[in-house]
């Protein structure tokens, strides 16, 4: 958490949300303009970093990343939704990526290198440790959900984040990892740098599409 709370920029990509563009700043607020005149309708205080890699708009709410958790946030006037979560919260872990929410579940990459999801009403499904070989990947790429195979897609960094000194790899860092969003199972997963001394992160969220190979659809991530 003491890391976390050192992150000094914001890199979301600011969304549309019923006709608002919904951002964050770096005091820890999420902003809503209107996105044809641009004067500020609403914003609302959280445990920054805020946003700090985007967050989710599902169903007319705001699902947004925090140092505690994932709060859950009226679009249309930046009030916590008590109807979704423990009274409009999910999890107490500081996480930078925006959920993936479906109909009824929230999929939560946390900072400590686990991922988990939540129901609707706030009660935690399943735990995944990232963990492996004593080694921690971060977890601040990109999160997606493939609703046909149930899966989720999930890219890692390396543990140390730094170029230079220890590095420590190997483990689940610098992977794409594929969960089974039913029970929070690994499987497959793809290591992409295997000792990266230049904090070559993979990054954005994994994009899944069927591409047409030797005449033949296939699904491809």
């Amino acid at each position: 958490t003491g890391h976390i709370n050192r992150i000094l920029t914001v890199e979301t990509n600011p969304i549309i949300a019923n006709d608002l563009l919904i951002t964050s700043n770096l005091d820890g607020f999420v902003i809503a303009i209107n996105a044809i005149n641009g004067k500020e309708v609403w914003r609302k205080k959280l445990p920054a970093p805020v946003a700090r890699r985007g967050l989710t708009f599902f169903e007319k709410s705001l699902y947004v990343p925090t140092s505690n958790g994932v709060y859950i946030l009226n679009a249309s006037n930046g009030n916590i939704n008590q109807k979704i979560g423990s009274s409009g919260k999910v999890g107490e872990n500081p996480t930078l990526l925006p959920p993936v929410v479906t109909g009824e579940k929230i999929f939560v990459a946390n900072f400590n290198s686990s991922v988990q999801a939540w129901s609707k009403k706030g009660k935690l499904l399943w735990t995944l440790s990232l963990e492996k070989d004593n080694v921690y990947p971060r977890l601040w790429s990109g999160m997606s959900y493939d609703q046909e195979s149930k899966l989720i897609f999930i890219n890692t960094s390396n543990a140390n984040g730094l170029i230079g000194g220890d590095i420590k790899n190997g483990g689940f860092s610098c992977s794409l990892i594929a969960i089974n969003s039913e029970n929070g199972k690994i499987i497959w997963s793809f290591q992409e740098i295997i000792h990266d001394v230049w904090d070559l992160d993979i990054v954005g969220p994994p994009v899944v599409t069927k591409i047409t190979h030797d005449g033949q659809k296939i699904s491809v991530v």
